[in-house]
């Protein structure tokens, strides 16, 4: 399939895997600048475990909707990472 080419696809993917997402449907495809997250064929990953990857991560998933007359709905994420912002940190106290 499509490999994954950066650590925070790495990241991504194993996020995915600890909810239940199966590691072999997990793929990220396009250019260096404009990489997507797709699952299956195109299927969709639910908005509690997109939001979960966004609070670990630095990215953020926007999600691409659309309806093929032939396939039915059609999904992917398009992958934005956040470089210039930090994530909050939580301490014991």
């Amino acid at each position: 399939m499509y490999p994954c080419k950066s650590p925070m696809e790495n990241k991504i993917k194993l996020l995915l895997v600890m909810r239940g997402y199966n590691r072999d449907m997990i793929c990220f495809r396009g250019s260096e600048n404009n990489r997507e997250l797709r699952y299956g064929y195109w299927k969709y990953i639910s908005s509690k475990d997109i939001n979960y990857i966004e609070t670990i991560t630095n990215c953020k998933l926007d999600g691409f909707f659309t309806e093929d007359s032939d396939c039915g709905d059609l999904t992917s994420y398009i992958i934005k990472e956040n470089n210039n912002v930090s994530r909050k940190r939580h301490s014991i106290n």
